[in-house]
């Protein structure tokens, strides 16, 4: 996503909140189209098997025992990655690993993920790993009998894409080991299901052979080098620095976070993918970091070539308020902040922000919600504008002070911030 231009919005709340629930004439905000960086620079964990056992992150290593004993694999040190199979147990054997299942014993067939069996390995990103996500992965796989492999990627159990029928570079032998004659590189960095232009990010990999076997192995046979990390014949997963939550069509994530005083509740309804826009089931998961300080919310979601549509639903506590002599409420402004850091700079430009032209349709099961969210035009925003509010109110719990409550429609990849 680095050096995508996408479009953001950032909004700053000047607040002081009043004495009656007023909606002003206008506001202050605006839009601006800005580079969206990805939340950290890419890191590899590696997978090396032969003289010595042991998945590598950094400086940190976590070691494999047990490779000759197939019922007696362990791992020690940082949980780095973690290995679970369908079918049975882990079972590691010589380099590789598979699944160990009744009538394997301790041999060939313990390393291995059989078709036949309905075996799947899969590997997910273990708890030393914090919030990394994954990217890419390039990885050191051994098929044999002819094998045919679906590769899943899934961010939290949920498949965000998929790769089936993978079989290397054809037919595979029966016999066995051949050493790089039966290893073959998968090197695949994600796009999207739906559409096929926007970098995945995922936790989990499941190799799932559809025919044949296949073995996860770590370069001791041979393997030519990956492309992730040239030079390296070990089996590569490509990370980064994950994101505060990810959102969907349909769905609200709180922004929250204790003793702040502004919180925010926010809604992605529909998505634009390059092929119109879309609702639930449809849509890609979009991930998103936050920002909260005492009057003051940033949100920034992160898709490259994707665009969406959102609600955001604010509330600023301990406002002074502030009424003129003609009952205009002169503390609800706001500026919108064009940079795309989470924060709101000094000198940020500012921008009037008008009200939105009609009420959006705010409930998910409400006949006609999916009309209107998938329509061109939702016909809310003002004419060059990228966002718009349909409501603001402010309701007394003090003398001179308030919570406000903003409602805010806003379209592309904005980020708010209210001070």
């Amino acid at each position: 996503m680095s050096g995508k231009i996408q479009t953001r919005l950032a909004l700053l709340a000047a607040l002081a909140a009043l004495v009656a629930v007023v909606v002003p004439a206008t506001l202050a905000f605006g839009s601006h189209q800005g580079g969206i960086s990805n939340p950290g620079p890419a890191e590899y964990v590696f997978l090396r098997l032969g003289s010595t056992d042991a998945i590598v992150f950094g400086d940190q290593t976590e070691t494999i025992t047990g490779r000759n004993n197939c019922s007696a694999t362990s791992f020690s040190g940082p949980d780095l990655l973690n290995l679970t199979a369908v079918g049975g147990s882990v079972g590691f054997v010589r380099d590789g690993f598979g699944v160990r299942s009744a009538g394997d014993g301790n041999g060939e067939p313990c390393g291995r993920v059989e078709a036949d069996d309905g075996e799947a390995l899969s590997v997910t990103l273990g708890a030393a790993m914090g919030d990394y996500l994954m990217t890419a992965i390039d990885v050191d796989l051994e098929l044999k009998f002819n094998a045919s492999v679906d590769v899943i990627f899934k961010h939290d159990t949920a498949v965000v894409a998929r790769i089936d029928g993978w079989s290397g570079t054809g037919s595979t032998d029966d016999g066995p080991d051949s050493g790089d004659l039966d290893n073959f590189r998968f090197n695949s960095r994600m796009e999207g299901i739906n559409v096929g232009t926007s970098t995945v990010f995922f936790n989990e990999v499941v190799f799932d052979p559809t025919s044949g076997a296949v073995s996860l192995e770590g370069g001791s046979d041979g393997t030519d080098a990956g492309d992730l990390v040239p030079g390296n014949n070990w089996s590569q997963f490509e990370v980064v620095k994950g994101f505060d939550g990810d959102i969907n069509c349909g769905q609200t994530d709180p922004l929250v976070e204790a003793g702040v005083s502004t919180s925010g509740d926010v809604t992605m309804h529909s998505e634009d993918l390059g092929e119109g826009w879309l609702i639930a089931p449809n849509c890609e998961l979009k991930p998103y970091n936050f920002w909260l300080e005492d009057d003051a919310l940033a949100f920034v979601p992160e898709l490259a070539d994707s665009s969406a549509r959102y609600t955001i639903e604010i509330t600023v506590d301990n406002q002074p308020i502030v009424v003129e002599s003609d009952g205009t409420i002169s503390s609800l402004t706001a500026v919108y902040d064009p940079e795309p850091a989470l924060t709101f700079p000094d000198g940020a430009d500012e921008s009037a922000l008008q009200a939105c032209l009609a009420q959006p349709v705010l409930d998910t099961g409400a006949e006609g919600y999916g009309a209107f969210w998938t329509e061109s035009d939702v016909g809310l925003l003002p004419a060059g504008e990228s966002a718009c509010w349909y409501h603001a109110s402010v309701e007394p719990t003090g003398e001179g002070v308030g919570t406000e409550f903003w409602g805010i429609y806003f379209e592309d990849d904005p980020g708010f911030s209210f001070r």
